[in-house]
């Protein structure tokens, strides 16, 4: 793909456009030439573009949509290890273990974070 898809399409289009309006031409590899010789083949050659460029952005809708799925996933997995980090911080009471009361200390660290 194009880096900027965009602005080649309105270039193409532009192109297009000023070949109706040329005078005669007699480049034969022109796109004037070909409006003046064979409007037909002008018109299906602009049609392939439309075409490709529909390709183009059904393939970004494709991935926006991924994307969207891929963000949603994220986002549940994110609360759930809020909520078990909730889980781990409510121990605290229960344990004197010296490496639980550090993991609870991260876990209430990672939430303070979180809530800021």
């Amino acid at each position: 793909m194009t880096d900027n898809y965009a602005a080649l399409l309105r270039q193409t289009a532009r192109v297009y456009r000023e070949s109706l309006a040329a005078p005669d031409a007699d480049d034969i590899f022109s796109l004037a030439y070909q409006w003046q010789d064979k409007k037909h083949r002008h018109v299906h050659d602009l049609c392939n573009e439309l075409e490709q460029t529909a390709d183009r952005i059904e393939k970004l809708e494709k991935m926006m949509a991924a994307q969207g799925k891929v963000s949603i996933k994220l986002a549940e997995y994110v609360d759930e290890l809020e909520a078990a980090l909730r889980e781990i911080v409510e121990q605290e009471r229960q344990t004197a273990h010296p490496v639980v009361v550090h993991i609870i200390a991260i876990a209430r660290k990672a939430l303070e974070e979180k809530d800021e």
